[in-house]
């Protein structure tokens, strides 16, 4: 997950996001993360 952050944060810096680009991708960026952690629950059911 740290290395996906830092990832994404490369990838803001390289070019200029619009107000709605950016927006898309924050809650493109919410939405894998909680995927992840609902994924590491079930993981831990398991």
């Amino acid at each position: 997950m740290t290395f996906h952050f830092i990832l994404f944060t490369i990838t803001i810096k390289k070019r200029k996001y619009t107000g709605k680009e950016l927006e898309k991708i924050v809650r493109q960026q919410d939405y894998e993360q909680e995927h992840q952690e609902r994924i590491s629950r079930i993981e831990k059911w398991n």
